[in-house]
């Protein structure tokens, strides 16, 4: 009987706890407005730094900071790069490599990892290498075993100012408003 009593108390204990639990975001600047459209509905955290990437543009690597993150305590890892990194097809290899590297290192932390493709941008030659980094980064996907979930299935496959009628899109055609930004979370995080 106090065996029962004991599971009991330890399931429930589970169960208050997995509510409680919240995701990190770690990304580039993308990371900000989706960061605080999931806010307006559940417990977040996120790091994030501006312009960079897995291309290391300012002499910072988020595969070696990633060794100093505990991610453990965390449901899952959601991961915004790549929007900065404009990448050749012959670069598709290395690029895919560094993110499995980055997919790794995570892993070793917590095994729940969603890596957020980059979305469209205006800039239709930078667009066109985002192709690439895209490429790249489901090839490590799908080698390591874990989910992406695509940006171009809510702003378009083509780049898009407005859905409904209303602006989605900043006026850089890199960043997302926050009303795009509360129609991602909706529809990949909230309405699930």
């Amino acid at each position: 009987m106090n065996n029962i009593k004991i599971f009991f108390m330890v399931f429930f204990l589970s169960m208050t706890l997995s509510t409680h639990a919240k995701p990190i975001f770690l990304g580039d600047s993308i990371t900000y407005q989706i960061v605080n459209s999931y806010k307006k509905h559940r417990p977040v955290d996120a790091e994030y730094l501006v312009g960079s990437g897995l291309n290391n543009q300012f002499n910072f690597s988020w595969i070696e900071y990633a060794k100093t993150l505990d991610v453990s305590r965390y449901e899952c890892v959601y991961l915004l790069l790549g929007t900065n990194d404009f990448i050749e097809n012959n670069e598709i290899v290395n690029y895919r490599n560094k993110a499995i590297d980055l997919i790794r290192e995570l892993k070793k932390k917590n095994r729940d990892i969603i890596w957020i493709l980059p979305p469209t941008i205006r800039n239709e030659r930078k667009n066109f290498l985002l192709n690439n980094t895209r490429e790249a980064i489901k090839l490590a996907a799908v080698t390591e075993q874990i989910t992406t979930i695509d940006m171009r299935e809510t702003f378009g496959q083509h780049y898009m100012d407005s859905l409904n009628g209303r602006a989605i899109r900043t006026n850089d055609g890199i960043h997302i408003t926050e009303y795009g930004a509360d129609v991602f979370t909706q529809i990949h995080f909230i309405n699930l």
